[in-house]
């Protein structure tokens, strides 16, 4: 949990690479802490912080992966792949009951 906010669920994880030309980063959520998929491609919508930097996103089911959270390069700050992050995430509510 997040000290700072108490129904965050918190991981770390290392970034990795999809095998694709532009390399798309992610990291694989783990299943102790992966949300329930509420919407279509086994997605859900969720708030996530890594180094200070919240931005809005979703968690989506992946053969073979688990779970995955794509990484902005933003977010990253000049890091990238093999780096290990601190992730939290809250369930994006608003986007969950705009879905009806």
């Amino acid at each position: 949990m997040d000290p700072l906010n108490p129904q965050a669920e918190r991981f770390e994880a290392v970034v990795w690479r999809w095998p694709t030309p532009k390399g798309i980063l992610m990291v694989t959520v783990p299943a102790e802490v992966r949300p329930a998929a509420l919407a279509a491609f086994g997605r859900t919508p969720v708030v996530a912080t890594v180094r200070g930097k919240a931005w809005r996103t979703s968690i989506f089911g992946s053969k073979g992966h688990g779970a995955i959270l794509l990484m902005p390069k933003k977010v990253l700050g000049g890091g990238g792949e093999g780096d290990v992050v601190e992730v939290s995430f809250v369930l994006d509510v608003a986007r969950v009951l705009e879905m009806g």
